[in-house]
């Protein structure tokens, strides 16, 4: 047992309201913990039902124990761009005294070429997100973001596979590039985010640095602020994965995200154990 929650008020209905509000307050990252089933249930109509009883969870389990994707395509670009935030200001103290200190990590020259499109994959719990940053020319931080659930494995026809000289490396090819195409069916989402506050704190020295602190991000016009962690180091590597927590109180709890690269995505992708699959959010229908 990590703490237990004990809340009063002058009716059911208040310590209710109060409950929620504190357990949506309280931030335990990095441990697995039944914050995000206690706030489901402190939601549910049938509990808020005076006359629950002690066969609740059984009768409402379908309600209580679904697996929910809304949001998580939010907390999949929040996670990109506190790696990307970190990154930048890493690049920054390197530059100390140089020149080039104040450029970004995504300048580029020929700004809106599609070849100098930033993308990440993002893990979000059994779920997997690409994360694109589209060119733009706006400036004061904010950027024009593209992210999508990557699709499942699936078989292809026979037709298809006829065309690739190189059978197995072919179907790879094919499922990274269908993996890295927006959905044409509406299932992306464009988002306007930019950080405009941050107060991040590093924890520890040298390979085992972490750090954790709250990002104040503007979502779409909407201000909001979340508190983060990193898991390790959070430095970008090429062979290493970077994993950041992110309390999320509309969920009274926090949710591990996972970042890697898009070089590692493919090579992962060619790793046959189920394991490697389900790590990266992909699983034959």
């Amino acid at each position: 047992m990590i703490a237990k929650i004990v809340v009063w008020a002058p009716d059911r209905s208040s310590a209710i309201r109060l409950a929620k509000r504190v357990l949506a307050g309280t931030t335990v990252l990095g441990l697995g913990t039944n914050q995000e089933f206690l706030g489901r249930c402190l939601s549910h109509p049938g509990f808020l039902d005076k006359n629950y009883t002690t066969g609740f969870i059984e009768q409402y389990s379908e309600d209580l124990f679904r697996q929910s994707l809304e949001g998580d395509e939010k907390i999949a670009v929040q996670s990109s761009m506190v790696l990307k935030y970190c990154a930048d200001m890493e690049r920054k103290v390197s530059r100390n005294g140089s020149a080039f200190k104040s450029i970004s990590s995504h300048f580029r020259v020929q700004t809106m070429d599609r070849a100098n499109v930033k993308a990440d994959h993002i893990t979000v719990g059994h779920n997997s997100y690409i994360v694109q940053y589209l060119p733009s020319r706006s400036s004061g931080g904010v950027e024009t973001v593209q992210v999508w659930r990557t699709p499942s494995e699936h078989k292809l026809d026979e037709a298809t596979k006829k065309r690739f000289l190189n059978k197995s490396g072919g179907t790879l090819v094919h499922r990274y590039y269908e993996a890295m195409t927006p959905p044409t069916d509406g299932q992306h989402k464009t988002m306007e985010i930019g950080i405009v506050n941050v107060n991040m704190r590093r924890r520890g020295k040298g390979w085992d640095e972490w750090i954790e602190g709250d990002v104040t991000f503007q979502i779409d016009g909407t201000i909001k602020t979340i508190f983060i962690a990193t898991e390790g180091d959070w430095r970008s590597r090429d062979d290493t994965p970077q994993v950041v927590w992110i309390h999320v109180p509309e969920l009274c709890a926090g949710v591990k995200t996972t970042r890697r690269n898009l070089l590692t995505f493919a090579g992962r992708l060619d790793e046959r154990s189920a394991g490697s699959a389900a790590e990266l959010g992909i699983f034959p229908l």
